[in-house]
């Protein structure tokens, strides 16, 4: 997947920090950086990995009758 964000370079890191956070895997495949206009695009190629199915936290409850 291809995303672009765009912000200054500690609002980037911050996005990237969270981005390490997932509970998920995600690998970045390619990056670039360039400044427009004062602001920084950035541009990752990403492959995201997932392990096996996210189970709910609670039941669902039965529907009413």
């Amino acid at each position: 997947m291809e995303i672009v964000v765009q912000g200054s370079y500690i609002r980037t890191l911050s996005f990237l920090d969270k981005l390490e956070s997932l509970p998920r895997y995600a690998m970045i495949t390619n990056i670039s950086t360039q400044s427009k206009q004062n602001v920084l695009e950035t541009k990752l190629t990403l492959v995201i990995y997932s392990f096996g199915v996210v189970q709910n936290q609670k039941p669902a409850e039965p529907a009413p009758k």
